[in-house]
Formats: C-alpha cells, sequence, structure tokens
C-alpha cells in the first residue's frame, strides 16, 4: 500500500511538472518584461562562444557587467546553439523551472510527507507569478533551485566540523557561487554563515564565507577596477543601493535609508498579499473571461482580509519549524535577512518576493500538519471539506489566471497586429504586446543596412536585428545629452512606441530638439521606425511635425500641455496641468517627474520632495529618478544661495544653478538665472563668458554685444574674447550676403573659431550649417570628418563618410 502510494506520488509529481511546462510553452513570446533577459542573453552568447561577457550589439562594445554574471553562463550551453535566441533561453529557464519544482517536492517531502508535499508544490506551479518568472530569461528559477537545493544538502549534513563529505563540499561551491547569480544570495549565505558559527561549525562557516567572499571579490575586481564602469550604465550594486532616490541629494543616507524601508515596505505589503492567491499579473491578461472577472473583484476585498487569516498560520508554521534543529534557524533567518536586503533596495518589483514563497508555502504546510492533529480535523469528510476550500481559495485562482495568460499569449503569438488593435480600441495599457520584436526586427533586417546604428530605450530589440546596432538612451536623458548621443554615435535610425500609449518614448526630446527632425519609415503594431536627420545639413519639409498635437482633454494632452507651459516658465500652471494629467489617466512614471520638476523649479520644496516619493513608488522610474534628485539638488543649492550675503559667493552658486539647467536642457531657465547674476556681479569673468554663449544660442545678439564689451574691458586679448570678436565678425558678414557657397564658407569658419576655444556642440552645429548651405563643399565635409576622428567617433565618423561619398 504504501508503495503503491509512492508511485501515486510520483505520477502526481510528474504531472504536475507536465503541466507547468505545458503552460509555459504556451507563454512564450518574443517579449521581454524585464530588459535584463536580453542582456543575459546577449552575455550567455557572448560567453558560449568563448568571447567573455561582451556585448557586442552597442556601438562600442561594453566588456562592463551591470548584472551578476553567472546566469549568462548557465544559458551558455543552449545559447552555444542557439545563438541571440530568447525563446531557447526562456525555454531553458522553463526547464530550470520545473527542477525547482521537483527538487522544492523533494524538500518538503522529506519534512512533511508526500501528501503535504504535493500540495505544497502544486500551489507553487500554478502561482502565476512563478509562471511568469520560469518564462522570462531571469535568473529567478535558478537562484530558487539552487536554495532549495541548499535546504536540502543542510539537513543532509550530519553535524561534521570539516568539509570532508560530497554533501559538503555541494553546499560549498552552492554557496560561494550563488552571490554570482544573484547578489541578494547574500541574505542565504549570511544565514548560513551565522547559523553555523552559534552551532559552533566554525570550519564550514569560515569556508564558506571564504568561498563567497573570494568569489564575488574577484568579480568586483573584474568589472569595477579592470574593465571600469562605463558613464551611461549604471553603477554597482553597492553604490546603487546608497544612492538618494527618495530624498535631496543633500540628506544624509541614514535619512534616505530610512524613508526607503517605509515606502518599500508600504509597497511590498500589497505585493505580499497578492503573492500567494491573488491574480497579479494584469498588464499580461487582455479581455479576460468571467470566472477571473469574479476571481479578481472578490479577491481585490479579500486582499486586505487575507493577510489576517495568512498572517497566524505562518506564525504557527515557524514556531513549529524551529523545534525541527539548526536547518530552521537557517530558514527563518533566510528570509528576515532577504526581507532587509529587498527592503533596502531602491526598485520595487513584486518578483523579489517569489524566492519568498517557497518558504512562505512550507510555513503553511507546517502548520496545517500541526493543526490537522486536532482531534475533531481527524474526520476525513472534514480534512477533505477543508482541502476543497482551500485549492478553492489558493489553486483554482492562480490556475484561471494560468488559462488567461496563455489565452491571452497564443492570441499575440497568432496575430500581434488584432491584439493591438483590442489594445488601440479599448484604451487598456498593455505595453507588452505592443511590441513585436521579431516582425518589427525581420523588416529592420530586409531594408537596413549592416552598418546602422539605431537609437531605442529598448534593448530588447538588439538581438532581432542581426549586426545592425542598438544605442540604449533611456527614458529621463535631457536634450542636449540625447542630442549628443545621436551626434557622437552616428545614429541613422531611432525606434519609439505607437499612439496608444499613454506617452511615447523621446516624445519631448524629439518635439523640442532644434537640431534633428524625424522621418516616419515603418511602423508595426505599436512600433515606430524613424530616420534621424540634421537640421543644419537637410532642411525639414515646411508641413514638418514630428506628431499632431493631442487633445489636451485627455491625459497624454494635458502632459504635453503641462511640459510646454515647465519650458516657458509658467511653474504653477505647469503643476497644475500635470496634476490634472495623473487624474485623467497618465498618472505615469514620466508624469510624476515632470511634476517634481516643476515644485522644484518653483522653489517649493516640501512638495518636491513628497513627489520624488510619488516617483519612487511608480513602474519604470529608475531612469528618471537621479535626474529629478539633481533637481531637487539644484532647488536646494539655489534657496541657500539667495540667503548668503556675499556677492561673490552667491554669484558662485548660482552660477552652477544657471549652467545645471542650461545643460539639462532648460534653456530659459538658465539664461535668466544668468543674466540676473551679471546684473548684479558685472565683473564675473566666466559667467560673462557664457552669457555671451547663452545668448548667442537663443539669438540675442544684442545682450551678446553687452557681455563682449564687458568682456573686452577686462581682458581684451584672452583667446576666448578674441575667438567671440571673430564670430560677431562672421555673422555681420553672414547677415549680408545670400551666396549659399560664401555663407557655407563662413559657417565653417565660425566652426573653426568654435572649436578653437572650446565650444564643441557650437563647433559641430556651424560645420553641419556650412554642408547645408552647399552639400558640395567639400572643404566642410571633410572637416566635419577630421572632428570625428580626433574625438574618435567612429560611428558618426563612418556616417559622414558615407554622406559624402553621396553627395560630394
Amino acid at each position: 500500500m504504501n508503495q503503491f502510494s509512492i508511485k501515486k506520488g510520483r505520477v502526481a509529481l510528474v504531472l504536475i511538472c507536465l503541466g507547468f511546462i505545458a503552460f509555459g510553452f504556451l507563454r512564450l513570446n518574443d517579449t521581454s518584461l524585464y530588459t535584463d533577459s536580453t542582456r543575459y542573453v546577449i552575455w550567455g552568447t557572448s560567453f558560449s562562444h568563448a568571447r567573455g561577457f561582451v556585448d557586442n550589439t552597442q556601438p562600442d562594445p561594453e566588456r562592463y557587467v551591470v548584472n551578476a554574471p553567472l546566469y549568462s553562463v548557465v544559458l551558455a550551453p543552449v545559447l552555444l546553439f542557439f545563438p541571440f535566441s530568447l525563446v531557447a533561453a526562456k525555454i531553458w529557464t522553463l526547464l530550470l523551472g520545473a527542477c525547482s519544482l521537483y527538487l522544492f517536492f523533494v524538500w518538503l517531502s522529506r519534512r512533511l510527507g508526500s501528501t503535504l508535499a504535493l500540495i505544497g508544490t502544486l500551489m507553487l506551479a500554478c502561482n502565476p507569478l512563478m509562471l511568469v518568472m520560469a518564462t522570462e530569461a531571469m535568473s529567478e528559477m535558478c537562484f530558487i533551485g539552487l536554495t532549495i537545493l541548499a535546504m536540502i544538502l543542510l539537513e543532509s549534513l550530519d553535524g561534521e566540523k570539516n568539509f570532508a563529505t560530497s554533501t559538503s563540499t555541494s553546499l560549498l561551491v552552492i554557496l560561494s557561487l550563488l552571490p554570482l547569480l544573484r547578489e541578494v544570495s547574500v541574505a542565504l549565505v549570511g544565514a548560513v554563515v551565522i547559523v553555523l558559527l552559534a552551532k559552533r561549525h566554525y570550519r564550514n562557516a569560515m569556508w564558506i564565507a571564504l568561498g563567497a567572499t573570494v568569489l564575488t571579490a574577484g568579480w568586483m575586481i573584474r568589472n569595477v577596477v579592470i574593465v571600469g564602469v562605463p558613464p551611461t550604465s549604471q553603477s554597482t550594486n553597492v553604490n546603487f543601493i546608497l544612492g538618494h532616490f527618495v530624498t535631496p541629494a543633500g540628506a544624509s543616507i541614514l535619512r534616505e535609508l530610512t524613508q526607503r524601508v517605509f515606502l518599500n515596505i508600504q509597497r511590498f505589503y500589497a505585493f505580499a498579499v497578492s503573492l500567494l492567491m491573488y491574480p497579479f499579473p494584469q498588464p499580461l491578461i487582455i479581455g479576460p473571461g468571467p470566472l477571473f472577472r469574479l476571481f479578481f473583484k472578490s479577491l481585490a476585498t479579500g486582499k486586505y482580509i487575507l493577510p489576517f487569516l495568512a498572517l497566524p498560520l505562518v506564525i504557527v508554521g515557524v514556531s513549529n519549524d524551529i523545534r525541527e534543529g539548526y536547518t530552521a534557524y537557517v530558514r527563518l533567518l533566510f528570509c528576515v535577512l532577504y526581507a532587509i536586503v529587498i527592503a533596502l533596495y531602491p526598485v520595487q518589483d513584486i518578483r523579489f518576493l517569489l524566492p519568498l514563497l517557497p518558504f512562505f508555502i512550507y510555513f503553511l504546510l507546517v502548520s496545517i500538519k500541526v493543526i490537522s492533529n486536532v482531534r475533531f480535523l481527524q474526520n476525513r469528510t472534514v480534512k477533505f471539506g477543508l482541502a476543497l476550500i482551500a485549492a478553492t481559495l489558493v489553486i483554482l485562482p492562480n490556475l484561471d489566471c494560468d488559462v488567461e495568460l496563455a489565452r491571452t499569449n497564443w492570441k499575440y503569438e497568432h496575430s500581434p497586429e488584432d491584439v493591438y488593435k483590442v489594445i488601440k480600441q479599448t484604451g487598456v495599457d498593455k505595453e507588452l504586446f505592443m511590441r513585436p520584436w521579431k516582425p518589427f526586427g525581420d523588416w529592420i533586417r530586409e531594408n537596413l543596412p549592416d552598418s546602422t546604428v539605431i537609437a531605442s530605450t529598448y534593448k530588447e530589440l538588439a538581438i532581432f536585428i542581426g549586426n545592425r546596432k542598438i544605442l540604449e538612451i533611456n527614458y529621463g536623458v535631457p536634450l542636449p545629452m540625447f542630442e549628443r548621443l545621436l551626434r557622437d554615435n552616428g545614429v541613422e535610425y531611432l525606434v519609439s512606441a505607437g499612439e496608444a500609449e499613454t506617452m511615447r518614448p523621446y516624445e519631448f526630446v524629439m518635439n523640442e530638439t532644434k537640431r534633428y527632425w524625424f522621418e516616419p519609415v515603418h511602423s508595426q503594431s505599436g512600433l515606430l521606425l524613424y530616420r534621424v536627420h540634421s537640421s543644419f545639413i537637410e532642411t525639414p519639409p515646411h508641413d514638418y511635425t514630428i506628431m499632431a498635437v493631442p487633445d489636451t482633454t485627455t491625459g497624454r494632452g494635458i502632459l504635453n500641455k503641462g511640459r510646454t507651459l515647465l519650458l516657458r516658465g509658467d511653474y504653477s500652471q505647469a503643476v497644475t496641468d500635470f496634476k490634472k494629467a495623473q487624474k485623467s489617466g497618465a498618472n505615469t512614471a514620466l508624469t510624476a517627474f515632470q511634476l517634481t520638476i516643476a515644485y522644484a523649479m518653483s522653489d517649493q520644496r516640501d512638495e518636491a520632495t513628497r513627489s520624488l516619493e510619488q516617483l519612487y513608488s511608480l513602474p519604470q522610474s529608475t531612469s528618471y529618478i537621479p535626474a529629478a534628485t539633481m533637481h531637487l539638488r539644484a532647488m536646494d543649492t539655489y534657496l541657500k544661495a539667495i540667503d548668503l550675503s556675499g556677492v561673490y559667493q552667491r554669484s558662485s552658486q548660482l552660477f552652477n544653478v544657471a549652467t545645471f539647467y542650461w545643460n539639462f536642457g532648460y534653456a530659459e531657465k538658465g539664461y535668466s538665472l544668468l543674466r540676473d547674476i551679471l546684473k548684479e556681479d558685472t565683473t564675473y569673468f566666466v559667467a560673462l563668458l557664457w552669457g555671451w554663449d547663452y545668448s548667442k544660442t537663443l539669438g540675442d545678439d544684442k545682450q551678446a554685444d553687452v557681455y563682449l564689451k564687458i568682456l573686452e574691458s577686462i581682458d581684451r586679448n584672452n583667446a576666448v574674447v578674441t575667438g567671440f570678436r571673430t564670430i560677431n565678425a562672421i555673422d555681420d558678414t553672414v547677415h549680408h550676403t545670400t551666396d549659399p557657397v560664401k555663407q557655407s564658407r563662413l559657417q565653417l569658419e565660425k566652426g573653426k573659431v568654435y572649436w578653437s576655444i572650446g565650444l564643441f556642440d557650437e563647433a559641430f552645429d556651424c560645420v553641419e550649417r556650412s554642408l547645408g548651405e552647399d552639400h558640395n563643399d567639400k572643404a566642410a565635409g571633410k572637416y566635419l570628418a577630421d572632428l570625428f576622428e580626433k574625438t574618435n567617433k567612429p560611428w558618426a565618423l563612418r556616417k559622414i563618410r558615407r554622406m559624402i561619398s553621396d553627395h560630394l
């Protein structure tokens, strides 16, 4: 009888794993919830072909690895045969997820028996978050599997004080490697080391701590010291955690961490109550059936009640588990340390809770086992009724959610265009299904040369376009940097999203730039491809507009209106419009970012700080937060500066604020501050130099002449002042000639002067204007190529050489 039960248990386990894999296959597609999936595929492909960890999909190959590297190695075997294949990486991850379920069953069966082990494994397998993360090329499945394997190995040790056994050696290897899989695994390593020390297993604890430290330190030396962190990349996680995300840059790190933990606990509470039995993945489901809607509505209210029901069960489970030996302390301490780490981490994501789910299920099952020993529960009918209720509350809603996930994905896989039409007509926010990377990438491969550089916020496109390069530019990049990146990397095309989204990527900077215009060349299911043109070399058409002005009654239209007011300096009305946009359905990270800036630029410190906290709690806010904190720092610098009594000190601080706003694309704000400085301190030489440049750039020649006269009275022979005089003389000649050939020559001469005095952006602009006046000006083309060669911009050099060969 016992043998028959074991056989049935094995059959049931196989069916659970096969069902999990089947649902997983139905959710496979060409999109990714997380950009990290694409990075792992790129690094894994590079590693599998013996090139180390190199990202060759961008204009400048990058050896710095922003994530822990081990999962790329885990993916390498399959990527050796299917290079750059996201689907192959997802299938591999799905199989690892099935292996994790098997290990979970083994662990539970050793501790609780096969019946409860099957129930727990089914609960984990049906969980939608488990299914979703098993079908992303992410490290969660591997991390969960190795964590559970570590628990199995810990229970297999017999308390020996050396590492002679294969079991203890395996444990040492796993715990040493885990920090290279996910940095948060330091919680597990720390828990094991602390418990072993408490149990006086000093040698074992020392070897584990040493192994993890040596491997992690070795990787950090390779990544940070030898390779180095690129200026445009995210810094290491240690620096990332210690940055400012919810407080101004001048605040103490203790205040930052305290406030961050407070906000994270609030957010993770909402995540935690939905983790076990709440159908969370709304962005992945379109047009759900009546059963899902029923569960969704019921659990939307029940999520406030469930914690009060589940918490006592977890407490009972934990209190009974710690009687089972020292491994119980490892489990409990791991959960506590892990919770502390994610509470400190400056990103809020429900997936961070997934590694805690197996332990949560385990503690619930321990509690159930204890409760089932109560006399009146020995009745089989009562047990069956309780099991049925538990299945209804936990497994059935999750299983129905899995069905909806698979059904929606089936629709997307069979017809992305039809799904896009549904999204557009209904106005639902399902961005993931508006990014059909494979067909979009196929069009690019068929129509664009191999040497093309494409700018995109989406790294995901990189693995679908062959040898073409992706320049990844994030959402929060200021206009001057955006323009510089396009120019220096020879960007010829740009990818944005379609009109169904609340706001297109780059919409503000594309509207505000005077250096570039963008020609639509291809669209597909919500993705748009633009050709990038220099406004100085190729004059845009008379009827050119990057996009129609949105209806100002919609959230997006109100947001655009608020941005226009912000640039004009009407901050109070901009604040009002951004608040309206939030209420009108545009409560996105972009809107909160603009609102934070508006508060900061209008010197409302308390409101700006609260808005920053709101921004932090919104999805996809990471790209905006560094810029937002810089704005708060500029606000604080300004407020402190105006209270200074010394003219020199006040002018110096205000000058820093003015240059900050200028460099962040708020030219009028920066220029206004600079003029105020020079009204009070007319001898501030450096400010006068920049005052002349700002005036010239904005077309205020009269004010530029005033600043030049003052500069000449201070130091007439200064090289920069001499350059300014020469530029003014050239401009006078430009105004009196209409001959394009002469105009071209004069613009080229002016560009050379700008270059000689260190105003490089202005120099590039003038040389491009020279080519715009006369496309046959070989001298201008050669000089522009020389500038790119001098500044080591190979992709820009290739682009200008192609242009020269086409026109000259």
